[in-house]
């Protein structure tokens, strides 16, 4: 299943790069690969997470998805550069990605934050990738990152008093 997974996320990426960009169909088979290639692993992992294997492999779904979509989204972002597709792509991604590790780490309210936070650490990394991309620092890209990092801040600034 994990095998299968990450040779479908792989194809999209690559079609992304050097194929028609960023289609329907590349988005639909990279987030295929990485709910199989998670559900993979949380089925590997559920066992150490307390979690039965069904709720593993949700989980591992969850946050592959996620990752998948935000690689697809950076992917897009280098060939094409920063756009408001690839903008939402990464957001959603990330949150999905910070939902499901945040749901692990400190149940529902985690989850909530792990969103924010998620959201965040996604927009940082695509304002930083557009700034490598076009060699210096642009007004999109410096919105970006500095969105990206208040959101991150306050996620996590809230996440303290949950888990301590």
């Amino acid at each position: 299943m994990f095998t299968v997974g990450i040779s479908l996320l792989i194809d999209s990426v690559k079609d992304i790069l050097f194929g028609d960009g960023l289609t329907w169909e590349n988005i639909l088979k990279g987030a295929a690969g990485g709910a199989l290639a998670g559900a993979g692993l949380g089925l590997l992992l559920a066992k150490k997470l307390g979690l039965t294997w069904a709720g593993g492999m949700l989980l591992g779904a969850v946050v592959g998805l996620g990752l998948s979509l935000m690689v697809m989204s950076i992917a897009s972002q280098i060939k094409d550069g920063l756009n408001f597709g690839n903008v939402l792509l990464g957001a959603i991604g990330g949150a999905l990605a910070g939902f499901g590790i945040g749901a692990v780490i400190a149940g529902g309210a985690g989850a909530a934050f792990g969103l924010v936070i998620g959201v965040g650490l996604s927009l940082v990394i695509m304002g930083i990738t557009a700034q490598i991309k076009e060699g210096a620092a642009t007004l999109s890209g410096g919105l970006m990152t500095i969105l990206g990092s208040v959101l991150t801040g306050a996620g996590i600034g809230s996440v303290v008093p949950v888990i301590g």
